[in-house]
């Protein structure tokens, strides 16, 4: 990938459905690379959801969902991941690799003593992977935090967000970023989420622009797939990509590249 130096930021991005992760192209990350950030995916166990298991539950069910999948553990019933699957051990074994195999591209700059040093990059994900990335970024000091349609954790019978949300947060407000659609299902809840983890209203992006999709098999919500999904971004009439400016705010300036994905 050439010289350290043309790399100096990275943007780690937690995968979302499969629809997503097979997807043969992401405009999102291709901006960011654009914007001169690497990129690296991270793969997890995605099922079962959230939504699945506490939507009709009570608090803490969120957190401790979040938990198990961020750091490991059997903290709830329908739910065990052994630490080595969780976010923060497979984004470390990851980074561990690359700086054995590829010594002279200096993903050490991205460690201290072995562990991800995430105070020194950008973390992202979508859906299900945003959700994730909030409540990491709320026990560990990052760099830049990007939610990109979710969390909207809330309960059902009392319809009120996860306590989790407005918990004390490791990483500072300014340095969170958020977007979503206007029109998808959860941008309501999202309006609160976001609210209850203090992102400046002038760190929000909002989608307005109609999907290009329609709902099919895997892609039930064309306006959530907006914000991301190659299917369903919105182009103008040339095949440029409506929400580029979105992107670009929210990724702000990293310092071009390849994606590199876990397995």
């Amino acid at each position: 990938m050439g010289d350290s130096n043309q790399y100096d930021r990275l943007l780690v991005f937690f995968e979302s459905a499969s629809s997503l992760r097979n997807a043969p192209s992401r405009p999102f990350l291709m901006e960011a690379l654009a914007q001169h950030y690497r990129v690296l995916t991270i793969d997890y166990v995605y099922n079962p959801a959230g939504t699945v298991l506490c939507n009709a539950s009570m608090d803490p069910c969120f957190s401790k969902y979040r938990q198990a999948k961020v750091f490991g553990g059997s903290l709830m019933k329908g739910l065990e991941i052994v630490p080595p699957e969780a976010l923060v051990a497979r984004t470390s074994s990851m980074l561990n690799y690359l700086n054995r195999t590829f010594p002279s591209e200096h993903w050490d700059s991205y460690l201290d003593d072995g562990a991800p040093r995430w105070k020194a990059f950008a973390v992202s994900g979508f859906s299900q992977g945003s959700g994730l990335v909030a409540y990491l970024a709320k026990h560990l000091t990052m760099a830049r935090v990007i939610l990109l349609s979710s969390p909207w954790d809330h309960y059902d019978a009392t319809g009120s967000i996860a306590a989790w949300l407005s918990e004390p947060s490791a990483t500072p407000a300014d340095h969170w970023w958020g977007m979503y659609a206007a029109r998808e299902v959860s941008a309501g809840w999202m309006q609160k989420t976001y609210a209850a983890l203090k992102i400046p209203a002038d760190h929000i992006r909002l989608v307005t622009d109609a999907p290009q999709c329609g709902p099919t098999p895997g892609i039930y919500m064309p306006y959530h797939w907006s914000v991301t999904g190659w299917r369903c971004s919105p182009r103008t009439p040339d095949g440029r990509f409506m929400e580029k400016p979105l992107w670009d705010a929210v990724l702000g300036d990293g310092s071009s590249g390849t994606v590199l994905k876990s397995q």
